[in-house]
């Protein structure tokens, strides 16, 4: 049990935890580096001409828009990095790199990359105990889709998703372009028709979402809005006990802060942010309608390279919504997305606070092939419906078989075994109740 003081006092953890988080800068030397084809070439320098090397299907123009600086400016050392770090952040490469080079008395920028595959695969599946932990008794989902993250070669994201929650259907498409109107604007249509087994009730949600997200100061500031016009309806999945919410519709307005950023370097990630949204809802309930409430939700990310190989990587979430939040519209926490091990929507709150650490290792690093075992541990305080305190932990370990030269696929394959909050009957793995989940790339 946790009481109101408790909590306000690991609200205010969590947010010092998350700062610190961004006032750690990623170090000069984790980022992507410019190199030089001759020693007598300094930067700052005058770039008189540019030559992109190693397309095959993105546009050249894709990569002239991420860089910081244009042809004829005088570039300085920090610009030319910037540029460097965004060409990996985009996701479409699987190596980058830059020289500046000398002839016949003008500057010319090389910029060489090797394209990923972009057209993708995309499945996870879970098999998880069930809420009552009852031997042999267990509860699965899986999705299976393709993504392109790269249509036409002009960096637009197009997917299209198939799952399966139990025996119930649902799938999801969604348009995102990063780069609307050729400006550093990320606007997202999306539309979902899901079902998800909650605690005591099935929902089955038809949702739009519009999202857009302005990036300033080199990507480190994104400032944006979202709009979500969603109807649920609502039926006894069978597997908990019935408490059927009434059904209805809601719009929920959600504005969203983000200040630092997250550069890749390959196969391991190097920098911090820190997010904070804030909301306000109208849902119209057959029982109760132009119902208002209201919801606030930050997270902080930290990753950091050690060595060649390793890579230690931190989130932390909290939420919180106002005392009228309708019951199909609280925080649903379980082992899809944030505590492994444990199902999915396995504890309904209305204010949380999460946290993940994983220490991951570059086993291998081939061209078509990298390995990267995981341990983690994940845990999060909640309060449940009752109104009670709630704590989950889980613990585990994993691998990922990625494949460098596809974008974000692989599998991701993690076994984690519930600690603490979900009751367990002898037997599974090692006398504890684990979980397996499958999945596609990384975790978070």
């Amino acid at each position: 049990m946790m009481g109101g003081g408790a909590m306000n006092r690991l609200w205010l953890l969590l947010v010092g935890v998350a700062v610190t988080l961004t006032a750690v800068p990623a170090r000069a030397a984790d980022l992507p580096q410019a190199s030089t084809g001759t020693a007598e070439i300094a930067l700052p320098a005058r770039i008189d001409s540019l030559e992109v090397r190693g397309l095959w299907r993105t546009q050249r123009g894709v990569v002239e828009r991420e860089l910081p600086w244009r042809v004829g400016e005088v570039v300085p050392a920090e610009l030319w990095r910037e540029g460097l770090a965004k060409l990996w952040n985009m996701g479409l490469f699987s190596r980058v790199s830059a020289q500046l080079e000398h002839r016949e008395g003008r500057h010319i920028a090389v910029v060489t990359v090797e394209e990923r595959w972009t057209l993708n695969p995309l499945f996870s599946f879970a098999v998880l105990v069930r809420r009552d932990g009852k031997p042999g008794e267990s509860s699965s989902w899986w999705s299976v889709g393709a993504e392109d993250t790269n249509v036409l070669g002009q960096f637009l994201d197009v997917a299209a998703a198939y799952e399966q929650f139990n025996q119930y259907s649902g799938g999801r498409v969604w348009l995102r372009d990063p780069r609307w109107l050729g400006r550093r604007l990320d606007a997202l249509i999306q539309w979902d028709y899901l079902v998800r087994p909650r605690v005591g009730f099935a929902d089955r949600r038809m949702l739009l979402r519009a999202e857009l997200n302005h990036l300033f100061d080199g990507d480190r500031v994104k400032f944006g809005a979202r709009l979500d016009l969603q109807r649920d309806v609502f039926f006894d999945a069978g597997d908990t006990p019935s408490a059927l919410p009434p059904d209805g519709k809601t719009a929920i307005l959600d504005l969203g802060l983000r200040l630092g950023r997250v550069d890749v370097q390959r196969l391991r990630q190097v920098g911090q942010s820190l997010e904070v949204r804030s909301g306000v809802g109208v849902s119209a309930l057959v029982d109760a309608p132009g119902q208002v409430h209201t919801q606030a939700w930050l997270q902080g990310l930290g990753y950091w390279t050690l060595g060649e190989r390793w890579n230690l990587a931190v989130r932390v979430q909290a939420g919180h919504q106002s005392a009228n939040t309708p019951a199909h519209l609280q925080y649903f926490l379980g082992g899809l997305y944030e505590v492994r091990g444990v199902r999915d929507s396995f504890l309904r709150a209305d204010r949380f606070a999460l946290a993940n650490a994983e220490v991951r290792y570059v086993a291998a690093d081939w061209t078509w092939l990298a390995i990267l075992p995981t341990a983690f541990v994940d845990a999060v305080v909640a309060r449940d419906a009752e109104r009670s305190w709630t704590t989950l932990v889980s613990a585990g370990g994993g691998v990922r078989l990625l494949v460098p030269r596809f974008v974000r696929t692989g599998l991701r394959i993690d076994v984690a075994a519930p600690l603490a909050g979900m009751p367990c009957s002898a037997g599974g793995l090692f006398g504890t109740c684990a979980g397996m989940s499958l999945g596609v790339y990384q975790f978070f």
